[in-house]
């Protein structure tokens, strides 16, 4: 997508959050911008410090020929988890301690399904959140206590897939998905330019239809990555998709020094209300 180094592609999380579903069929939020209801119990303050790992493994076979060495891996036994430490000893945490449990009768505890749901927040702002697509087997093997130091609770979530292979279904803070291109200055003639990352588009008449905007788009930014609608000489709406969905994208910039004729003509882009 982009051939130079960017910072702000960098990420930093501010915050983080786990939400345990209080049934097998918890309700999920509708969007980003929705809260957890109460069919979810939030985890509690989790420590910053460990954060949440995510180790994935493959049991790998490597397979050698006669006199050329090793020409192709195999791959089987996909496994993946979540390992995070929650430090506050609240209901939902000794749910997943002590299954089965009561507050008088302590019993023997197995491994149990929870559903999941993680939720980050970046530096920037930017609230992300993924949700286990099956309950996923969480245990906590170790209930220390010491005099010093907040006890702290290990919990290791073994994630399972469907019948397809999926893991996770996810919601994210779009970032410039849905931009609005507008020609302003009713130019009368000459052409234009959008420019993505510092790659500029080839020549776009000053009244071109939606469909030239998007085929100039698509030779700087990839076929199937952009959609744009509008009516000729815009405005124009331009939709990100494929590989810069979920991306911090940037916005788009024009360029209209070479529309002529009307009243100053410029071309202005801002995020699609």
């Amino acid at each position: 997508m982009a051939l130079t180094r960017d910072p702000d592609s960098v990420q930093i999380y501010a915050d983080a959050a786990i939400y345990v579903g209080k049934t097998l069929s918890p309700t999920m939020p509708a969007s980003i911008a929705d809260p957890f209801d109460q069919t979810w119990d939030n985890l509690g303050i989790l420590n910053g410090d460990s954060g949440i790992t995510n180790p994935r493994e493959w049991d790998v076979t490597e397979h050698f020929g006669w006199g050329i060495g090793l020409y192709r891996k195999g791959y089987k036994n996909y496994k993946e988890r979540r390992v995070f430490t929650c430090l506050e000893s609240n209901a939902t945490t000794q749910r997943i301690a002590r299954p089965g449990s009561t507050v008088t009768q302590i019993v023997q505890a197995r491994p149990k399904g929870f559903m999941l749901a993680f939720e980050f927040l970046s530096d920037a702002g930017l609230k992300e959140r993924v949700f286990t697509a099956r309950p996923a087997d969480c245990w906590i093997p170790n209930l220390d206590r010491n005099e010093s130091d907040p006890t702290g609770h290990e919990v290791t979530a073994d994630i399972f897939a469907t019948g397809s292979g999926l893991l996770y279904t996810r919601q994210y803070t779009p970032v410039h998905e849905v931009q609005l291109v507008t020609i302003t200055g009713a130019p009368t003639g000459g052409d234009w330019t959008l420019s993505y990352a510092g790659t500029a588009t080839t020549a776009i008449a000053f009244d071109a239809e939606a469909t030239a905007v998007q085929s100039a788009l698509e030779a700087t930014l990839g076929v199937g990555n952009v959609t744009v609608s509008g009516t000729a000489g815009g405005p124009y709406t331009v939709a990100l998709g494929g590989e810069y969905l979920g991306q911090p994208n940037e916005l788009l910039v024009g360029d209209g020094s070479g529309l002529t004729g009307g009243t100053d003509p410029t071309v202005t882009v801002a995020d699609a209300p």
